[in-house]
């Protein structure tokens, strides 16, 4: 064995031993680079394979789509030599990724989704995969009829070899009647999760962010507050969960958890600020434009915030809320406008109008162990 596939060995051993992150994405990566170096195909697209793996599940779809294109391409320029067998599973990943780019277009989804399906027709596929995938980019395109599409073919059709867990089929279903508006549905969807019959390597960590607005929504405050509690500490490491993570930031900014809301948003900004899911930024500052408006309304002109260099800045680590809420205003209505040009409707737009509806929720809800929401210490806040 030569003394470079020794190191790119020793590279993908010293991956294997680290959880989701950019740490092992950058181990697979340099792999990936010394194979390339020395014009060695097979163990170019076998890194490959593992760098796609590790980019999805650190939250990179920028890097998952590029290498996924790199190993496709192989795939069909030498089947022989590259079986597109070898990506098969790994293209739903880049199906459910490619939404969050406002710069791919619904055409090139359409494609994408036509030939994964005639991939998996020729691997013998039933395509119950097919439905989960078409539902999952239903809900960023904000196609009801599509989604409609995608849940029935998905019920209607046999499950195979390619189709993802039971876990992963019924937190899709959640999100699926949440989209729909029937929260009811989506709590009794969520059952078999929250016995723990359904479990695997993102659910319930998804599952719980999911739940809290129809928890919040019908009045279960001491489940949504549970939910919160174990969920985050789920995601609060892998910059993968940021649209999850602006999910418990809403429901902090919802229960007037608010300096705990402040310490999250201060946290968990920076990976928004660099993610190039722009769908997933999207619900982050939208999370993030709710909360510095209640802090407002509620007459707190200023919060004592770190913030990146990008964004507004105050004196000595104070930040004025209106002007910081209007910073996240700007961003979500740019945002809102590509990803409604891309969708052809006003899905994004009208998320964006409907925080003022949002507002109406506010249950004030102490988290556990802390004292009563309206004894919060102000002081967390800068004041």
């Amino acid at each position: 064995m030569s003394d470079y596939t020794n190191e790119i060995e020793d590279l993908l051993g010293q991956a294997s031993a680290l959880e989701h992150g950019p740490a092992k994405v950058a181990l697979i990566e340099e792999a990936v680079r010394l194979a390339d170096l020395h014009n060695d195909g097979q163990t170019g697209f076998d890194t490959r394979l593992e760098l796609i793996e590790a980019a999805t599940f650190a939250g990179q779809p920028d890097l998952t789509l590029v290498t996924f294109s790199w190993c496709l391409s192989q795939c069909d320029r030498d089947p022989e030599v590259f079986p597109e067998s070898e990506l098969l599973w790994k293209y739903k990943w880049v199906i459910d990724e490619l939404p969050l780019f406002p710069q791919v277009s619904r055409e090139q989804i359409d494609k994408m989704l036509a030939d994964m399906t005639e991939r998996y027709q020729r691997a013998g596929s039933t395509l119950h995969a097919l439905g989960s995938m078409r539902r999952a980019v239903a809900i960023v395109l904000g196609d009801r009829a599509l989604a409609e599409a995608g849940h029935k073919q998905l019920e209607q059709t046999r499950r195979d070899w390619l189709s993802n867990c039971s876990a992963c089929v019924a937190d899709g279903t959640i999100e699926h009647y949440l989209f729909l508006g029937q929260y009811r549905e989506a709590l009794a969807a969520a059952r078999p999760i929250l016995k723990g019959h359904q479990t695997c390597a993102e659910v319930p960590h998804r599952t719980y962010a999911t739940l809290l607005e129809p928890l919040l929504r019908t009045g279960q405050l001491e489940e949504a507050m549970e939910y919160h509690v174990k969920g985050y500490r789920m995601i609060a490491r892998n910059p993968k969960f940021i649209s999850q993570i602006a999910k418990h930031l809403t429901f902090l900014a919802l229960t007037d958890n608010l300096p705990r809301a402040v310490k999250m948003l201060e946290k968990h900004l920076p990976f928004a600020l660099k993610t190039t899911g722009l769908a997933w930024q999207f619900d982050f500052y939208l999370a993030g434009l709710l909360l510095l408006e209640r802090l407002h309304e509620q007459g707190r002109q200023q919060i004592r915030l770190r913030l990146p260099e990008q964004l507004p800045q105050g004196e000595r680590g104070r930040v004025a809320t209106s002007e910081l809420a209007g910073w996240f205003r700007t961003q979500c209505q740019d945002l809102a406008g590509k990803f409604d040009a891309r969708n052809g409707n006003d899905w994004f737009s009208r998320r964006l109008a409907e925080i003022q509806d949002l507002k109406k929720l506010v249950m004030p809800h102490p988290l556990p162990g802390a004292r009563k929401a309206g004894d919060q210490d102000s002081s967390e806040l800068g004041e």
